[in-house]
This record gives structure tokens, C-alpha cells and sequence, in this order.
């Protein structure tokens, strides 16, 4: 009877890797047939319909090569070669074969069907095999072929540069050591490795001249190396995630209720593209590399969601029941979120980065060694302070202040550390922190693979990104699968600087003896261990920020002797925490965990006059703040009480109120004062385009439609929609913003453009340049600068914009046409995206954010004008930037001339119109400065893309990139002046 059984479809493969591997009957499996037929099909799928069948045969049949075997007609055709194919001749007739049919009702599963499931031929005899008594003394009792774990160890060998004779000398001592000719991997052969070790010599990293296209043929042909590729798109940048079957294998067995950790940060400066290296940690907790993943970016927003969903999902699928015990990051900004939503797990942070960095600008700034203790100490202590929850970002401050003296490191940690340690004291705060023996691995891992890698002749090559690829896959690999090696030391005499491997510093450190251990007031000495004659001298013992005397010390690394002095000194314990030995399996976890006090003391109400009132002591060092219903305790350091505090005693708690109401005042009118800089940071902005354009060249024309769309979102959510309502009801003003928007600066367009070409004798093209820029529709930024000038007319101003907007795909063709004598055609279906995009969908959201969700709108507003600054900064420098050698050309000033009277005639006679029209109109001041802004400020981004498309002169996007700046320039310059005025 057959023998039936279900498997996903992804694990056929370890199916039959796990059927070759049987231990009664060791051999191998091959495809003897094969038919797939196509997913698609123009009728109904029948129920038992089969979208693949492949047929699995014993590698040992099914013809027989035995004297008097059967041979099938088809294959009897054969003539054998004078030279030995490396392996005997195995075949034996052997009838063991299994069936793998991929249903098209279900083609995530395969049915397999095993049809005869004994190693035997057809008489019913054992082939080959233990149980065969022919085979005996034979290669018939093992597989056809060498184990999976020799070919990667030859493969390895190779990789490292290991000879061929060396590598078959030592496979043939270790053969004769387990037992002679009938082992089970001497099918291995000179000849076979000599391939291999050709093959490698011949192979080349650079497919292709073109880099990218050379990566796509290196996935195409790695397939199974391969478990996430993500291509340059619009909208998503390059990601390709690298995991061998060796690696997926460590990661099975060793992140299985264990920690993985992320090295997010190797390369950043030598390599083309950087590489995060996901880790595990083995028996001795080391670090093993079980995944690369190499972006141009760190990715720290939703795009590692991909990449990790499609590894948690690889790693499942070979065993479903994985799960990790942790996942330790190693840079604030990674997506933390998404790790705990895929992985399932909590998430640890790991310091080492920053102190290593800390420490090696210490040797080199600081010569004084006491004075490298002393720095070290404090900042240690306040990295200590902060995982408690009592440090803050003033801590630093006094830090800066204590050490002013030592300039050199000061300057460096004000200008590299000191802006950026707001996200890593985040991070300290809210996330439990790796233990030192982890990092301590993480770190030694880092510099095996910079030792490993970064040791090119050419460093060229670094900037190829298919070289690194192929390396990673090929000798790095090899390197580390070498160090799990135990017959490693039988080639030492080969040893190299990249084979660098042992025991970590934390695990030197526990070898070291409390007896060469000796104190000597606050410093301790520890005795070498490879010369005893020698000391090092630690400062700072029982810290993480020890500073070691010795060659490594100066380098930054954390060496056994630091590690050592945490442990203990002359016998006596230092710390008693790191002394204790850690299980293999357990989590790497430090002994600062969530650092906060624990959850207040929480009162609930007091209770009616019925109901039996609940007195509750109080610690007079404690402080009670209301919250609601009920009270929080926190800690009160600087205040004392007399005596214990009862609820009912109801404390004074107005000054308290007071001062958290002003502190928190104002904070937000920090936040809100950020607007009063915007056209500071546009001037800025503008003149680090010019003097620096690559700052800003990033910022390509797909972020724009999201960056106005956020904008927009803003003075949504700080308007209602009776505004709105009310704007609408104002017809005469609408219409007066659109006759500014296409008549008044049509008119100022075809003025100026006919004084460059006549009066300034500009060629042709700038005119109908400055012509195109007076056609297109208003700019989303007068919306924004009439909400920082006059909040309540940005309704007024959205509908404006919106209706020019909308209307503009009829009005800008025609105005081109009578202007510049051409036919624009406008695409109207992406016009109409564009607006409910940037104006429609942000400003709904806004304002129902605003009407059903208070809380939240009013937790957040503060933040807004910030943002709002840095984003209107990105929007002015941007085209800048990209457009710098327009704006750069011989005709630059004469254009930025005229750009900016064209301009400033169309803020004034805007102006000067409203005030005539409107003279009776209660508001008319900020009407006038409203429909100033709507006739002076036009969206000369899509002018600039009109001129790109249709015009063959690149000169007539010229007049449109200065457009850009000027108007911001102005129209925010204006925000400050008429702002200023109304205070």
C-alpha cells in the first residue's frame, strides 16, 4: 500500500534531504521525472487536477548495473569513459521512490506519495546499504555522494586559499583515523576538489560593467541565497537580503528562545552600500553572522518591514515553532515597532557603538591618561544615570562645563554627539539594555568582518556593490563557517589576520585569575597573560568605560583586561552581577532593565459619606500630583514634609499645578515661536543650495506632493469647518483671487518676458520662460504663509488655490498659447489627483482629526510648526538644488532680476487691487494681504515641468527655478513683516 503524506511545498527539499539522510540506509535522491503545466488555465481546474509532478528515484536505481542486472532501452546506450567520473558506479537497481504532486486546488502543499518506501531491488533483496551483505567493505553501503558538511568545509577551505594537496592530505588522515576506505565521505576525490578550486579561480564577481544589472544577474543565478530583493523604484529604495542554507541553519538552531542581534552600521564610509548584519549567538557566545542585508540606507522607517517579514516567514517555514527570545538593536532610529510586530519579541538596545566611538576619540584627543579616566567615569556615570531614568540631556551640559579644559574632545562631542543624543537617550530610557558580555560579541564580530572584508589591495572595489555581494556569500562565509570548525587548527600553518578567531574579550577575561589581579588605590593591575612580566594598568575597574594601558586600549577595543577588572580584584568580588556564570541557552540580558521606578501609587476617588473611607500612608519624601480620578506618586527630592501625609488632608497642590502649567507654557511656545524663523531658515536654505547642492538633491519631485500634503495637513488641523462653510459664502473675494491668479500676473508675465527679450536682449526661450511661470495655477506655500499671517483667511485661501488648480488645465493651455503662441496640453485626470491629494485629502484629515479626536489634535499641534519650518525648507531648496546649473548660467542674474520685479509687481498690484475692490469690506487688511499672496505666489514647480516636457530649449526652465525661490523668498519675508506688524 502507498504511503501518504502532506508537506508545505517550500519543504520538499528538506523532505528529501531527510529521506537521504536516513541512518538504515544512507543514499541520495534524484529528479527521474518532471512535469509542470501552467497556473493559468482557460477551463475549470478539476479538484485532483496536478499543477507540478515530480517523480524522486533512488540514486542507486532504477537500473541495474550488476552483473545480470536490467538496464532500461533507453539508457543502454551509454560507453564508459577511460577516465574514473570521480564517484563508483552506483547504480543497483534499487526501487525505493516517492511521488511530489503539486495540486492546483491547494499549490502551497505537495502530496507525496511513496510508492515503494524499501531500499531493495525487484526481488525483493536489500541494493545497497548496511543490510545489503554484498556491499559490505564497499562505498555501496554510504550515499553516492560526499556529505553536505564535507563539501562545505572543501568549499570553505578553498575560499580561504587553503591548497588542494593540503586539503586532500588532511581528508585523508581523518579518513584513515574513522576507519579506512569504507567511510562515508571518502567518495571525496582530487579530482573533484581540483574542479571546485578551478571554478572558484575562474569565477568573477563583475557580471556586468553596469553594477546594478550585475546584481541582477548575481540574484538571478543565487537564487537560494536570496530571501528578499527589492530593485531602485520611485518609491522604495535597493534592498537585497543574503542568508545562505548554512546561515538559515545557525539561525534555526541558535535564535531558537535566544537573542539575534543587528549590526545596523558596517561600512557606512569605505563601501558602495552599507551592510546590517543580523547575528546569533553560539555555545560561547560568539557572534554568528545568519543574514546580510545591504540597502544604500540605514533603513530605519516601514521599509524593513519587508525584509524581515519575508526572513521570519523563511525561517518558519523550516520550523514552525521558532519564536526569539530578544532582538537587540544597536541604533536608535531602527523601526523598533515593526521588529516587535514581525518578530514577536521584546526588543533590547546595545550602547557599544557610541562608547567605542567615545573611547577611541578619547586616545586620540586626550593624551593625558587621567584625564581619559576621569572623561570616561562621567560619561559612563551619566549613561548610567539615564538607563535609571535620572538623566537627562543636561546632564551632558554640565559634563561640557566640568571638561571645558580638554577642548579637543570637547569640540568633537559638541559637534558629532551632542545634537544627535536626544534619539539615544530615548532609547536608554525606554528600552532594556544589552548585557556587556553581548556586546562585547557584537563588537568582536564587527571587527572580524571589517578584518575579513576591508582587505582589498584596490579599494576601487569597495565602491561595487556585486563584489561585495559575491564576498559576503563566498569567503566571509567561508571564514566564519571555519571558526565553528573543530579541525580548524590542522591548517595553522595557513593561518592569516582574517582567521582570526577565539574566545571574546568577556570570556578571556573570566580565564584571567583573581590572583593577577592586584589593587593599587583606584587604579588595578593585571598581569599579562602571555608574558607575565608585564602589567596593565586599569583605570576606572568595575565600569564598562575602563581605560586599559595597553596597545588594543588605545585602539578602542575592549580588551580581557578591562573585562577582568570587572570581575574581581585580589579575590575580592568588584561585581558580583558579572561574576555570575551565564547558561548557554539563556538570554544575554543585562541587570538594568526598565530603569524606571516602578508604577505610582494610584488613590482612587474619595467615597460618599456612606462609604467606609481608606486611609493610606504616605512616605514624606514623596510627591502627589492629581490625575483625574486618581492620584500618581512620583519621588520629590528636593522638598521635605514634616510628618506623614493622609488623603484626606487634601495637600496644597496649586503651586505645583502652577509650575508644570508654565514649564509646559512654555515649552510650547518654543515650539509655536519656530514659524517666527521661517524666513531666517528659507535664506538658508537658499544659500546652502547653492554653495552645497547634494544637501538637498535627495529630495527628488515624489516627495513634494506628501511634503505640501502635510502642510496642508497642518492648517487643517488648526481651522473647522464653519471656516470653510464661511469662505464659501465669500463669491466676490473668490473671484477677486482669480482674477489676480490669471489676469493681473498673465498680464505682468507677458510684460516682463517682452523686456528681457527686447530691453535686455535675452534670448527667446528665457522670455517665454518667464511667460509660462505667469500661466500656471497659485502655489499650495501662499496657503501656508496666509495661515501664519492671518489664520483665519486660510480657508479663504485653500478654496482659492484649489478652484486655480482645478480650472488650470483648461486656463494654463490657453494662456500659452496667446502668450507664447504654443498649445500646452495639461493632463487633467493627474491635475485633479494632485489637488485631492495635496489639498482635499490632508485638510479633511485635519479637520476630523480636529473635530472627533481633541486630545490627540491638541497633543500634536505644538509640534507642527517645527515641521511645517524644516519641510517648507526642503520644498525651497530642493529645485534650488536640482536646477543649480540654470540658475548658474550666463543669463542667471539678468533672469533673477526680472523673476524678482515680476514677482514683486504681482505681491503689490495684488495688494493695491484688493484695497480698491474691497475698501468697504470690515477685514480688508487681511483680505489684501491674502489675495497678495494668491497673485505673487504661483506653483512654478509645475511651470518648471511644463518647460522640461514640451519645450526642447533647456532655458526655458530657467526663469521657472528661480521662481521657486524667489516667491518663498518673498512671500515668507512678507509673513515676517506683516506678522510683525500685528503684534
Amino acid at each position: 500500500m502507498d504511503r501518504l503524506a502532506l508537506v508545505p511545498f517550500a519543504r520538499v527539499d528538506d523532505f528529501v534531504r531527510g529521506e537521504s539522510n536516513n541512518k538504515d540506509c544512507p543514499t541520495r535522491f534524484h529528479v527521474e521525472a518532471r512535469r509542470r503545466r501552467s497556473p493559468k488555465l482557460d477551463c475549470k481546474p478539476k479538484v485532483d487536477g496536478i499543477l507540478e509532478y515530480i517523480l524522486y528515484w533512488c540514486s542507486f536505481g532504477p537500473d541495474d548495473h550488476r552483473k545480470g542486472g536490467v538496464v532500461r532501452p533507453s539508457r543502454n546506450t551509454y560507453v564508459p569513459k577511460k577516465k574514473s567520473a570521480g564517484r563508483p558506479n552506483t547504480k543497483r537497481g534499487c526501487t525505493c521512490h516517492f511521488i511530489v504532486k503539486r495540486l492546483i486546488a491547494e499549490p502551497s502543499v505537495a502530496l507525496i506519495i511513496y510508492n515503494q518506501d524499501k531500499h531493495v531491488d525487484k526481488k525483493g533483496l536489500p541494493c545497497h546499504g548496511p543490510h545489503d551483505k554484498k556491499a559490505i567493505g564497499t562505498r555501496a553501503m554510504y550515499a553516492p555522494f560526499i556529505s553536505e558538511d564535507l563539501r562545505l568545509r572543501v568549499l570553505s577551505l578553498l575560499h580561504v586559499g587553503i591548497p588542494v594537496e593540503t586539503i586532500m592530505q588532511r581528508h585523508n588522515e581523518s579518513v584513515e583515523k574513522q576507519g579506512g576506505v569504507s567511510n562515508r565521505d571518502d567518495l571525496l576525490t582530487h579530482r573533484y576538489v581540483r574542479i571546485q578550486e578551478r571554478n572558484i579561480r575562474r569565477s568573477s564577481c563583475e557580471l556586468d560593467e553596469d553594477d546594478d544589472v550585475s546584481i541582477g544577474l548575481w540574484v538571478e543565478s543565487h537564487q537560494n541565497h536570496v530571501f528578499f530583493y527589492e530593485d531602485f523604484s520611485d518609491n522604495d529604495p535597493f534592498v537585497l537580503g543574503i542568508q545562505t542554507e548554512w546561515q538559515l541553519q545557525q539561525m534555526i538552531r541558535f535564535g531558537n528562545g535566544r537573542l539575534v542581534a543587528l549590526d545596523s552600521r558596517f561600512g557606512t564610509n569605505k563601501l558602495k552600500y552599507p551592510i546590517q548584519s543580523l547575528v546569533v549567538f553560539n555555545s560561547e557566545n560568539k557572534a554568528i553572522p545568519v543574514a546580510w542585508i545591504i540597502s544604500p540606507t540605514i533603513l530605519t522607517s516601514g521599509d524593513s518591514h519587508k525584509w524581515m517579514r519575508a526572513l521570519f516567514n523563511r525561517v518558519r517555514t523550516k520550523d514552525p515553532t521558532w519564536r526569539l527570545a530578544g532582538f537587540i538593536v544597536d541604533y536608535p532610529l531602527l523601526d523598533i515597532i515593526t521588529i516587535r510586530e514581525v518578530f514577536q519579541c521584546s526588543v533590547l538596545f546595545c550602547f557599544w557603538r557610541v562608547r567605542h566611538a567615545w573611547h577611541k576619540n578619547l586616545m586620540i584627543r586626550c593624551p593625558n591618561m587621567e584625564m581619559r579616566a576621569k572623561l570616561s567615569k562621567s560619561l559612563g556615570q551619566i549613561v548610567t544615570d539615564i538607563c535609571k531614568g535620572c538623566g537627562t540631556i543636561k546632564s551632558f551640559d554640565k559634563f561640557m562645563i566640568d571638561f571645558v579644559n580638554c577642548t579637543n574632545f570637547m569640540d568633537y562631542f559638541k559637534a558629532v554627539w551632542y545634537p544627535r543624543m536626544g534619539s539615544w537617550i530615548t532609547a536608554l530610557k525606554t528600552l532594556p539594555l544589552a548585557s556587556q558580555e553581548s556586546s562585547a560579541a557584537i563588537e568582536f564580530y564587527h571587527n572580524q568582518l571589517k578584518t575579513r572584508l576591508l582587505n582589498e589591495n584596490d579599494s576601487n572595489i569597495y565602491q561595487r556593490a556585486d563584489w561585495l555581494i559575491n564576498k559576503l556569500g563566498t569567503k566571509i562565509q567561508a571564514y566564519f563557517w571555519l571558526d565553528e570548525y573543530e579541525g580548524k587548527d590542522d591548517f595553522s600553518r595557513y593561518l592569516k589576520d582574517e582567521w582570526a578567531s577565539g574566545l571574546t574579550a568577556w570570556r578571556k577575561a573570566k580565564t584571567i585569575p583573581n590572583t593577577d589581579i592586584i589593587t593599587e588605590g583606584e587604579r588595578i593591575k593585571v598581569v599579562d597573560q602571555h608574558n607575565r612580566d608585564v602589567a596593565r594598568v586599569i583605570w576606572n575597574p568595575g565600569s564598562e568605560y575602563a581605560i586599559c594601558s595597553c596597545d588594543w586600549g588605545e585602539k578602542a577595543v575592549w580588551v580581557n583586561e578591562q573585562l577582568s577588572a570587572q570581575f574581581g580584584t585580589g579575590g575580592k568580588m568588584v561585581n558580583s552581577c558579572t561574576r555570575m556564570e551565564v547558561d548557554s541557552r539563556s538570554c544575554i540580558t543585562s541587570q538594568l532593565q526598565y530603569h524606571y521606578n516602578q508604577p505610582s501609587i494610584l488613590f482612587p476617588p474619595k467615597c460618599s459619606s456612606d462609604s467606609s473611607l481608606i486611609s493610606f500612608r504616605i512616605p514624606p519624601n514623596t510627591l502627589l500630583l492629581r490625575w483625574g480620578s486618581r492620584f500618581i506618586v512620583h519621588r520629590h527630592v528636593s522638598g521635605e514634609s514634616p510628618g506623614w501625609v493622609d488623603p484626606d488632608e487634601s495637600p496644597n497642590y496649586a503651586s505645583i499645578s502652577s509650575q508644570i502649567v508654565e514649564k509646559k507654557a512654555s515649552f510650547v511656545d518654543v515650539l509655536k515661536k519656530a514659524n517666527s524663523i521661517l524666513p531666517q531658515v528659507v535664506i538658508a536654505t537658499t544659500i546652502l543650495a547653492l554653495v552645497y547642492p547634494p544637501s538637498f538633491t535627495w529630495f527628488t519631485s515624489r516627495y513634494y506632493a506628501p511634503a505640501l500634503g502635510f502642510l496642508m495637513f497642518a492648517v487643517g488641523l488648526n481651522s473647522n469647518e464653519k471656516d470653510f462653510i464661511e469662505a464659501f459664502n465669500r463669491p466676490k473675494a473668490i473671484v477677486a483671487g482669480y482674477f489676480g491668479q490669471f489676469v493681473i500676473k498673465p498680464c505682468l508675465g507677458y510684460l516682463f518676458g517682452t523686456i528681457a527679450m527686447t530691453m535686455f536682449g535675452l534670448p527667446t526661450s528665457l522670455g517665454a520662460g518667464i511667460m509660462l511661470t505667469s500661466c500656471v495655477s497659485g502655489a499650495q506655500l501662499s496657503n501656508y504663509a496666509t495661515f501664519l499671517t492671518d489664520p483665519a483667511m486660510a480657508p479663504l485661501s485653500i478654496v482659492m488655490t484649489s478652484i486655480s488648480t482645478a480650472t488650470a488645465v483648461f486656463v494654463t493651455p490657453v494662456l500659452s498659447l496667446l502668450l507664447i503662441g504654443k498649445r500646452l496640453p495639461v493632463d487633467v485626470k493627474g491635475m485633479i489627483s494632485n489637488i485631492l491629494q495635496i489639498v482635499v485629502s490632508p485638510v479633511a484629515a485635519g479637520l476630523l482629526l480636529n473635530r472627533f479626536l481633541p486630545r490627540i489634535s491638541s497633543a500634536i499641534r505644538p509640534f507642527l510648526p517645527p515641521l511645517s519650518v524644516l519641510v517648507t525648507s526642503l520644498c525651497v531648496g530642493a529645485p534650488l538644488a536640482i536646477n543649480i546649473d540654470s540658475v548658474l548660467s550666463p543669463f542667471g542674474i539678468s533672469v533673477l532680476l526680472l523673476v524678482f520685479s515680476f514677482h514683486l509687481s504681482a505681491f503689490v498690484l495684488g495688494y493695491a487691487f484688493t484695497a480698491i475692490a474691497f475698501h468697504n469690506e470690515p477685514d480688508v487688511k487681511p483680505l489684501q494681504r491674502t489675495l497678495s499672496y494668491e497673485t505673487g505666489m504661483q506653483s512654478s514647480l509645475l511651470a518648471l515641468a511644463l518647460a522640461n516636457k514640451f519645450f526642447q530649449d533647456p532655458l526655458v526652465g530657467v526663469p521657472p527655478a528661480i521662481s521657486v525661490v524667489i516667491m518663498s523668498l518673498m512671500g515668507f519675508s512678507l509673513v515676517m513683516l506683516w506678522a510683525k506688524k500685528k503684534a
